[in-house]
């Protein structure tokens, strides 16, 4: 009789844990609750998924990522393509592949720059000299803050240059 009480009892807290959902995974943006989808909300929408999954998921990261690069690249979305440039820098970073995380900011700071997206143009200039420093190349690691900071300088109402300073 205990065992199956224990048995019961792992078997309803399995359930719990199965069938919980923490809001992550439920969610949907309202442009697809209706059934239509516009390519770039729902590209700008995986990139910011992306963004926000890196600290508790870096995978899922990598995933929505690549999906919307996928789909960036197939309509030609720059924007969509430069955020998932930068995602995949992210994902690098925190997977302890500098080179390849130098890579991908490098490549999303030159779609920034293209895109005259000066806010997040600084945010890849900052975060290439973050990972100069996790390198121990301190001198570029020094020379890219200042380009941070000299574009952030140029910026008006944007909060990114406290997040540089504060880095």
């Amino acid at each position: 009789m205990r065992k199956a009480i224990i048995v019961l009892i792992l078997f309803i807290c399995s359930a719990i844990f199965c069938f919980a959902d923490s809001g992550a995974n439920s969610f949907k943006p309202n442009f697809l609750q209706n059934g239509s989808v516009d390519s770039l909300k729902y590209i700008d929408f995986l990139n910011r998924r992306a963004m926000l999954m890196y600290e508790t998921n870096v995978d899922s990261t990598f995933y929505y990522t690549t999906k919307a690069r996928k789909i960036s690249e197939r309509i030609d979305y720059a924007k969509g393509k430069a955020d998932a440039l930068n995602n995949l820098g992210i994902f690098f970073d925190i997977k302890g592949n500098l080179r390849m995380a130098l890579r991908y900011y490098n490549a999303g700071y030159i779609a920034y720059q293209e895109l005259k997206d000066s806010a997040n143009a600084v945010q890849a200039t900052m975060n290439i000299a973050m990972v100069y420093g996790q390198m121990d190349k301190n001198e570029r690691s020094i020379q890219y803050y200042n380009k941070a900071l000299n574009l952030g300088k140029k910026l008006s109402q944007d909060s990114i240059l406290s997040l540089v300073i504060y880095n």
